[in-house]
């Protein structure tokens, strides 16, 4: 299957990256082969890709579990943050509702 030319991290006009365009035509060898370079925490795993209510790992997660220990590790804010609009999103992350 030829896809477009892309930037890998830029989503095109239907809301999908590179390896949103993999996981949609369940190319289970690309997405491991994308999740093993180097650059695997730049792939925006956190995002929606098109018009899917999951993000890009939690479909991973659940189309292809073997490929979750190549996964890199969730993007966390600091919960120390200086920034205060940081400190509640950091806190959902962590499912501590209690400090609202």
């Amino acid at each position: 299957m030829n896809y477009p030319e892309m930037n890998v991290n830029m989503p095109n006009k239907k809301g999908y990256i590179a390896i949103g365009y993999a996981l949609n035509a369940l190319h289970m060898t690309c997405i491991e082969h994308m999740l093993k370079l180097p650059s695997a925490n730049f792939l925006y795993l956190h995002y929606c890709p098109g018009d899917r209510e999951y993000t890009v790992r939690e479909i991973i997660v659940g189309i292809y579990p073997e490929l979750q220990p190549l996964l890199p590790a969730p993007l966390m804010e600091s919960p120390d943050s200086s920034k205060r609009d940081i400190n509640p999103l950091s806190a959902l992350q962590r499912d501590k509702y209690n400090i609202f």
